[in-house]
């Protein structure tokens, strides 16, 4: 008879631990995703591709949810051997007014005009900075081979 009443009070044990374990895990991720971004921010979702082939890089970034945006105010940077930067409103790949989910926007370097930087080799490293806020976007690095 000790033993059956025992084996309840196990399991009504162990639901109750975990219950506190669930609450607990929940409170400290919903704190820590609250300071991640402070209120107000823009929250941006980026994605950035490079291809490069003899004489040309070609930059991809996509906006995959968010915020719309002008895309003067978007700033890509590229800097590993040589560095390279422009703004979003200098691509011409889509023609648009607005940095807005979902588009694709893609922006030619080309290695042979006058001015223009050295072919990307080794590790390159590419920031996607929102400008007015100074927010990084995207930071991702790639691996070019000449």
């Amino acid at each position: 008879m000790g033993t059956d009443d025992r084996s309840q009070s196990e399991v009504i044990g162990v639901v109750l631990l975990t219950a506190v374990v669930v609450v607990l895990v929940s409170v400290i991720g919903a704190v820590v995703l609250s300071e991640r971004l402070e209120d107000g921010e823009t929250r941006i979702a980026v994605d950035v591709e490079l291809e490069q082939n003899d004489d040309e890089t070609v930059v991809t970034v996509r906006h995959r949810g968010g915020a719309t945006v002008d895309p003067a105010d978007v700033r890509v940077i590229i800097y590993g051997n040589d560095r390279a930067e422009f703004r979003l409103n200098a691509v011409t790949d889509p023609p648009a007014e607005q940095f807005s989910a979902p588009s694709t926007w893609r922006y030619t370097i080309n290695h042979t005009e006058p001015g223009q930087p050295e072919q990307f080799t080794g590790v390159v490293e590419v920031l996607v900075i929102y400008e007015p806020e100074g927010t990084v976007l995207d930071e991702s690095v790639h691996e070019l081979e000449r």
